[in-house]
This record gives C-alpha cells, structure tokens and sequence, in this order.
C-alpha cells in the first residue's frame, strides 16, 4: 500500500539505486518499475487507502515514523517530517473525508 509512495519519493530524488534496481529487473525507467508495482497491489486487492487513518492523526505520525525510521535502518533517501505527512496524507481516503 504504502511502497509506490516510497518509491515515487525516491524516484523524485533521481536515485540512482532505484534506477538500477528497474534496468536490472528488465523496465525501461524506474517509472515503469513503480507502474508495474501498483497493478500488482490492484491485482492483489490490496487497498489504496487508510480506512482507519485520520488527517489530525498525520503530523504525530509523521513525527514518530521519521524518529523511528532515520537513524535506527538503512534507507536510500532520507525524507523530513512534512514529506512524511505529504506521503501519509496520500493514503487518506479522500472519498471517506
């Protein structure tokens, strides 16, 4: 649900992991690759959305996902607090608001 979100992210920065890892597995560009992970999540039936996840609960998740994440794993990009909230606020569902 969440990783074409990451990857979009990543893909933003040109990284060129990211790149790599897409000519490696046979895409053209990384967008593709990230294309090729949404139908999978569709054909899964994976959802889209946070049913259960509210705007006012963003920023407080935001804050404790970049302490947790960022410092304490291995990560190809580093992101700060307000594109955390940007990337969660996309998997509110925007129908449910």
């Amino acid at each position: 649900m969440v990783l074409p979100h990451v990857l979009k992210f990543i893909e933003q920065r040109d990284n060129a992991r990211l790149t790599t890892l897409a000519l490696t597995l046979g895409y053209k560009h990384s967008e593709a690759f990230i294309q090729e992970v949404e139908g999978l999540l569709d054909s899964l039936d994976i959802p889209k959305y946070v049913a259960e996840l509210q705007k006012e609960d963003i920023p407080t998740l935001a804050r404790q996902a970049i302490k947790e994440a960022f410092g304490e794993y291995p990560v190809p990009e580093e992101m700060n607090v307000q594109q955390c909230q940007q990337l969660l606020e996309a998997l509110l569902d925007k129908g449910a608001q």
